[in-house]
């Protein structure tokens, strides 16, 4: 230790063919005294028979107290730190202390390369996932020109073909293609990263590459990565990435956009979940980014690269088409004549998996009666019987749908629909304000009548010039309510006066059953009526009765009855109404 710190490197053992610096073979060091402690913890042979069973004894054996910072007592140090420099003089002495002592996921870039290769083997590795690509040969191609044509999550088909078990797809999307970035060069995982996406996750990323590591299945993946940036270099790509992955996208496939769209071919919009699928399948296609780079205003919760895979692989071909001409329309007016999405072939660089199967797309119909009549022959043979004549009831009748389909059906074989039928009711004006206005009667009895409907007589009314009386919701404030801002929101509706009344005289009584009994109406009608009118002013007027506490007015029913009070003072025809009367009006 002190020849180490002594002339600030390392020369002996595994490093006397390429010494290395001083901190770097103590960072070696406190790894190996970590694994000689699990040794000891575990009852492992540490090969060292000189250290005696007395020392051995005074070692802590918990494991849980040889932590990464170092080991619990001044005993142990030694005994690990000596331990370490034995590995380090004998690299299958090192090897076979680290074997099953390291978890597989374990990060050692800040050990020496030396010591590197040890743990890969250790691990049963020939070596590192990151240096293997690096080792490649180098490319004269400059790696932000390759990151020009990748990518900031590599294609979908890629990653699925690619991603390592128990990994999230979305973190192994923007690994892989840095991957593709930094193989044959020097740069490292986090800096080819940049170049791509800058706020993915680097330590998530970092443990796929060390997952890559891990042998039999996943072995063909270094080799595919190998291949796919040789392709890169040696062929130009349709799609500059580095200009689309800043691309605005916050007006990408508006919603209205979405229910059009799905209007003109007739299949179901969802209820938000495929809109927001489609529109991330629009954002990934166009600008290769992670869902973590979308706008702010989207909601994207649950989108990652396989649920839009899935999506788009179970796109019915109609609805593809549209958003890829979406898609393009988009780009087209930001200046881009590329296509919508590219990838390299999959299958020219390794073996598609097997048990796949593609799913054809398919989704239900939004008017189902409507798509029988959307084959080409039947639209145009509806046209045709509307140019000689046929009405849409006639045609609907023949048909068997509403009038409605029809007319959206000859709407799309771009038929010019008539407007307007015929009069059918002659309804003499005075006639009719003889009714109305002198007799009261209603539009349903006028109807009844002339054998219409009452709202042909509501709008024959209108057109007469009729005043309408109003209706039970009508919100037009009472006269009486003045430029009380409280009043104008009591009194409106039907027997406006009369609920003031009613709400007056229940305030004089200690409970609601004793003020109906003195209105002489029923206690749940009485109580829904200054229910309603507590909702109209904003709040509730009365305290409920209690035992031995009879009901009181809240604050706001205390103003109420005050500025009704005053009201109906000033009107004697609103005091002269009897509650009689009004309810036998009501």
């Amino acid at each position: 230790m002190m020849q180490i710190l002594s002339t600030g490197e390392g020369r002996f053992g595994i490093y006397v063919d390429a010494p290395q610096p001083a901190i770097t073979v103590l960072e070696d060091i406190r790894l190996l005294t970590r694994a000689a402690g699990v040794a000891l913890c575990d009852g492992g042979d540490l090969e060292m028979p000189e250290l005696g069973a007395e020392l051995l004894t005074a070692v802590p054996r918990d494991k849980h107290e040889w932590t990464w910072a170092g080991p619990p007592t001044a005993a142990g140090g030694a005994v690990g730190t000596t331990v370490a420099i034995a590995a380090l003089e004998d690299a299958d002495r090192a090897v076979r202390l680290l074997t099953g002592r390291l978890a597989v996921s374990t990060s050692y870039t800040g050990q020496t390369p030396q010591l590197q290769r040890l743990i890969a083997a250790s691990l049963g590795r020939t070596r590192r996932p990151t240096l293997f690509l690096q080792a490649a040969p180098a490319s004269d191609v400059n790696p932000e020109d390759r990151a020009r044509k990748v990518p900031a999550q590599l294609w979908d088909e890629w990653t699925t073909a690619l991603t390592p078990r128990r990994i999230n797809s979305d973190v192994a999307a923007s690994a892989l293609a840095a991957a593709v970035v930094f193989t044959g060069t020097r740069l490292t995982h986090s800096a080819a990263l940049a170049l791509l996406d800058s706020t993915a996750p680097i330590r998530q990323v970092t443990h796929v590459m060390r997952e890559l590591g891990r042998p039999a299945a996943e072995t063909p993946a270094l080799a595919a990565i190998l291949n796919l940036a040789a392709y890169l270099d040696a062929h130009e790509t349709p799609i500059d990435y580095r200009r689309r992955r800043g691309l605005d996208c916050t007006g990408l496939l508006p919603e209205e956009e979405w229910h059009h769209l799905c209007a003109r071919l007739n299949v179901q919009p969802g209820a938000g979940a495929r809109h927001r699928l489609a529109r991330a399948h629009l954002y990934r296609a166009i600008t290769g980014n992670s869902m973590r780079r979308a706008p702010e205003a989207w909601d994207a919760a649950g989108i990652s690269p396989r649920t839009v895979m899935t999506f788009t692989k179970t796109l019915p071909d109609s609805v593809g088409h549209e958003l890829t001409e979406v898609g393009r329309a988009f780009l087209l007016r930001r200046g881009i004549d590329e296509p919508l999405s590219w990838a390299p072939p999959l299958a020219t660089h390794m073996e598609p998996a097997a048990g796949r199967s593609d799913t054809v797309g398919e989704w239900a119909t939004a008017r189902p009666v409507r798509g029988a009549l959307d084959t080409p022959s039947r639209s145009r043979e509806l046209v045709a019987q509307y140019g000689e004549g046929a009405t849409t009831y006639e045609l609907a009748r023949r048909t068997g749908v509403s009038r409605q389909t029809v007319s959206r059906v000859l709407a799309d074989g771009n038929s010019t629909l008539r407007r307007g039928r015929p009069i059918t009711f002659v309804i003499d004006g005075d006639w009719l304000r003889e009714r109305y206005e002198k007799e009261g009667m209603t539009l349903r009895q006028i109807a009844a009548l002339v054998g219409c409907s009452a709202p042909t007589i509501a709008h024959r009314i209108q057109a007469a010039g009729i005043a309408m009386r109003p209706g039970p919701h009508d919100r037009t404030p009472h006269p009486l309510a003045g430029h009380s801002r409280l009043l104008q929101r009591a009194l409106v509706g039907r027997h406006t006066i009369e609920r003031a009344r009613r709400f007056l005289i229940a305030a004089q009584h200690e409970n609601v059953r004793a003020a109906a009994a003195t209105i002489r109406t029923t206690q749940s009608s009485l109580s829904a009526q200054l229910a309603r009118l507590g909702a109209d002013v904003g709040g509730d007027l009365f305290v409920p009765a209690a035992r031995n506490r009879p009901m009181r007015l809240t604050p706001i029913g205390e103003r109420l009855a005050r500025e009704l009070g005053r009201a109906l003072a000033a009107d004697p025809h609103a005091q002269a109404t009897s509650p009689t009367e009004e309810e036998k009006s009501s």
